[in-house]
């Protein structure tokens, strides 16, 4: 194994620098699709809007109709609507509430999307910013710290398997193994936890334990590709965990990627973990349990299958 391992990485290495390349060739810097935007207005106003939204098919919105301009700055606020624009017939300009914390880029397509339709209404747009906002170094811990725990965990796992081989033959080997990558996880996570809570003032005790699973989540699910495949299993962990993570790094806001790679990607397990820290800083809806039963899915499913491949290699 330690032999051969080099060759499959190296090959990984050029498949990950291609990757690098079709992804961002694809995903980054796209437009919007099917993005939420509220729109708060009388009801005939709203409802032409509407249906003149869904009756074009290029349109980037999906119409949402929230029942005053106070909900409609929640749903803002949470990360619920992209954005909402808020009607006053009786004023030449309507107001345009959109996230602080969204990413640039996506503020300024919803921006300039809206702007072209309230233009052919004659109507003018006013900007007005919504709910707190994160640092520049609050908003890279948010989306950088996860996908950092994720690949501790595969550099971990790739690591034990050069050092001492594929998993051990019998359980009180596994069991040290395992004590290892918690021991990193543990460590990993206090880190990045309290680097999380300096940059964007979030509770490092929540922080620490969310780290601590996204290490476990990658290590776990590491070694299990490696089982299956030997060193291509961790080369494909590299792609399937952290390659997947490059839209969001570059900063593609969430609803200008391609509709088949947002809702796919929400399943792996660095958008868990942005999804935690998004709501541990307050920047996102949703239930709060979705995000770690995602990671937890995975743990079980990397070490269920990881027990499966040391009961094989025992019995052959």
């Amino acid at each position: 194994m330690r032999g051969r391992v080099w060759v499959p990485l190296v090959v990984a290495v050029a498949v990950q620098l291609a990757g690098v390349v079709a992804v961002f060739a694809w995903v980054a810097g796209d437009d919007l699709h099917e993005a939420p935007l509220g729109v708060v207005a009388p009801a005939v106003v709203g409802q032409t809007l509407a249906d003149r939204a869904a009756a074009d098919p290029d349109s980037p919105f999906t119409v949402v109709r929230p029942p005053s301009a106070a909900a409609a700055r929640g749903l803002v606020d949470d990360g619920t609507l992209v954005g909402s624009a808020v009607v006053d017939l009786a004023r030449s300009d309507d107001v345009l509430l959109l996230p602080r914390r969204a990413s640039p880029d996506q503020r300024a397509a919803v921006e300039a999307a809206v702007r072209v339709t309230s233009a052919r209404l004659g109507r003018g747009v006013e900007v007005e910013l919504v709910g707190p906002s994160l640092s520049a170094g609050g908003r890279a811990a948010v989306t950088w710290l996860p996908v950092l725990a994720v690949g501790a965990g595969i550099l971990t796992s790739g690591v034990l398997t050069v050092r001492s081989g594929r998993l051990p033959r019998t359980w009180p080997g596994a069991l040290r193994r395992l004590r290892v990558i918690g021991a990193v996880a543990v460590l990993v996570g206090g880190v990045g936890g309290l680097v999380g809570a300096l940059l964007a003032t979030g509770p490092v005790l929540l922080w620490w334990p969310a780290l601590s699973l996204l290490v476990l989540t990658g290590a776990l699910v590491s070694q299990a590709l490696e089982h299956l495949m030997d060193a291509w299993g961790w080369g494909l962990a590299v792609t399937l965990l952290v390659l997947t993570a490059l839209p969001d790094l570059a900063g593609t806001g969430t609803w200008m990627q391609p509709v088949v790679w947002r809702e796919v990607t929400t399943l792996l397990p660095h958008a868990a973990g942005i999804e935690i820290l998004q709501q541990l800083t307050g920047g996102t809806a949703g239930a709060l349990w979705r995000p770690w039963a995602v990671l937890a899915v995975w743990c079980a499913v990397g070490g269920a299958t990881s027990t499966l491949a040391r009961r094989e290699r025992s019995a052959g």
